[in-house]
C-alpha cells in the first residue's frame, strides 16, 4: 500500500446521509424550519417522501420545511424541492458545485444555486442564516463523497501474472 492511500467505506445511501447530517449538526444554532429529516414528525416525513418519490437505496438527510408546498429535501442521491409548478429534483451526481451568489451573509439571504453546467443552474431557497450555511456545507459534503473515485478492493498486483526478467 502506498503512503497516504487508504480504503474508504463504499458511498452507500446511509453513509452519505449520515455524513451530511453530521456536518449539519456542527452548526449549533437553533433553526426554526431546517433539521435532520429524522427530527421531523412522521406526518411531515411521510408527506415529503411521498411527494419526492424516493428511489431504492435513497436516504433522506436534511429537510427545510416551511409548509406543505414549500420545502427542500436533501437526500443521499438528490435535492428535491418545491416550486410554483410542482416538485422538482436534481441528482447530486449531475451537480458540479453549489454557489451562494451575491451577499450570502446578508440577513434574509436564502439562495443556493446548483451549478450543473453553463446553462443549467437550478436555484433553491432554504432557511436564511445559520441554516443556509449549514445546508450549503452539508450539500457540499455529499457532492465530495459522490465525486470521489471508489476505493479499490484489489491491488494492481493481484490477479496479474508475475513477470520474470
Amino acid at each position: 500500500m502506498r503512503a497516504g492511500s487508504f480504503n474508504l467505506p463504499p458511498a452507500d445511501g446511509h453513509f452519505i446521509a449520515e455524513r451530511m447530517v453530521r456536518k449539519f449538526k456542527t452548526y449549533s444554532s437553533k433553526m426554526q424550519f431546517t433539521r435532520a429529516f429524522a427530527d421531523f414528525p412522521a406526518s411531515v416525513q411521510l408527506g415529503v417522501t411521498g411527494d419526492a418519490c424516493m428511489h431504492p437505496g435513497e436516504v433522506p438527510a436534511l429537510l427545510y420545511f416551511r409548509a406543505e408546498d414549500t420545502w427542500v429535501l436533501l437526500t443521499s442521491l438528490r435535492v428535491v424541492y418545491t416550486t410554483e409548478t410542482g416538485v422538482l429534483c436534481t441528482f447530486l451526481t449531475r451537480v458540479q458545485t453549489v454557489e451562494a451568489p451575491g451577499r450570502f451573509k446578508a440577513p434574509g439571504y436564502d439562495l443556493l444555486v446548483l451549478v450543473m453546467d453553463a446553462w443549467r443552474r437550478p436555484e433553491i431557497h432554504v432557511e436564511p442564516g445559520a441554516a443556509h450555511i449549514a445546508f450549503w456545507n452539508s450539500l457540499l459534503v455529499g457532492l465530495r463523497i459522490l465525486s470521489r473515485p471508489p476505493a479499490s478492493t484489489q491491488s494492481p498486483a493481484d490477479g496479474e501474472a508475475k513477470k520474470t526478467p
